[in-house]
């Protein structure tokens, strides 16, 4: 499973501190819940740092399947934190 770090040197103070690690929180769930494909291709890509060729030379898929890959992952993302953001809204109300 992808763990994703923040170096806190990163944030100016004790708040946005909190704020990233808290949006990372976010982030780490929200991957966990995608298919298999996609928390690798995110995986390798972002957490690791690897290039598309790479991934692609990794996963034994072209290059174009990584980038179809990503872009779908990344849309997603978006969903399930949208989903996220809407339940937790619904709780403050």
């Amino acid at each position: 499973h992808p763990v994703l770090f923040l170096e806190e040197s990163a944030y100016e103070d004790e708040n946005d501190t909190l704020a990233g690690l808290e949006e990372a929180d976010v982030l780490t769930r929200a991957v966990l819940k995608l298919s298999e494909p996609y928390q690798s291709v995110l995986t390798l890509k972002f957490v690791q740092g690897v290039s598309n060729r790479e991934i692609a030379a990794l996963l034994d898929i072209t290059e174009a399947a990584v980038r179809k890959r990503l872009e779908r992952a990344r849309r997603d993302l978006r969903e399930i934190i949208d989903k996220e953001d809407a339940v937790r809204d619904n709780r403050t109300d």
